[in-house]
């Protein structure tokens, strides 16, 4: 009896031990992510990096294959040359890490399955892209136009997103597609704000050089 029981007692320290050691890495890897970013302020300028990466149970899968069953990442107050997105977020599902770089603490991506990106636009950060008061709603756009609000069509295309009214013409916001979306996104308009979201194979050209390439594409 004595010996089952020092079995169990050593079987809960052990799991007790792994799930630390889980839980650990995943954290360290995390920051690692976030402080890669967060040093890159001369390229990315943002407010705030928030990741998450992998689930519970972690280090199997990453110890094996350097496998990772999803990687979470969002910046805020993204600064590009066109416009400021408000959130920035990228959603990745079925990462491969290099493993030969992990123990130094590095986070290099070297394949993926997918990458849903999804970016905010505030009214007030679109109101500055274009140069007068914009205004969002799930019933439709509207622009102000001598101290009128005129309804305006939206369209996204070309890397542009493109507001048109009537008296003031075509307003574009420059959403840096190529360094941003590795994919065409789509704009859907909400409350006070617009949403651009695609999915894609492989990280955006502007991560790349912080967490590792991924995915079909990449060089």
């Amino acid at each position: 009896m004595r010996a089952l029981r020092n079995l169990a007692i050593f079987l809960v320290v052990l799991l007790a031990l792994g799930a630390a050691a889980d839980v650990g890495l995943r954290l360290l890897l995390a920051n690692r992510v976030e402080a890669e970013i967060e040093g890159a302020d001369r390229q990315i300028d943002v407010s705030g990096v928030e990741a998450e990466v992998g689930s519970f149970p972690f280090l199997p899968g990453l110890v094996l294959g350097g496998e990772v069953n999803h990687l979470s990442l969002r910046l805020d107050d993204l600064v590009t040359p066109g416009v400021t997105f408000d959130e920035f977020e990228i959603d990745v599902e079925g990462l491969t890490f290099d493993r030969s770089v992990l123990f130094n603490a590095q986070v290099q991506v070297q394949d993926l399955d997918r990458a849903v990106i999804r970016a905010e636009i505030s009214e007030a950060n679109a109101s500055e892209a274009v140069g007068v008061p914009v205004t969002f709603t799930p019933d439709g756009v509207s622009v102000q136009v001598a101290g009128q609000a005129r309804p305006a069509t939206v369209a996204l295309a070309g890397g542009e997103l493109t507001l048109a009214a009537q008296g003031v013409g075509e307003l574009v916001v420059p959403i840096s597609e190529g360094e941003y979306f590795p994919c065409t996104p789509e704009a859907q308009v909400r409350q006070a704000k617009v949403v651009l979201r695609c999915t894609a194979d492989s990280l955006p050209a502007v991560l790349r050089p912080y967490v590792g390439g991924g995915g079909a594409g990449i060089g």
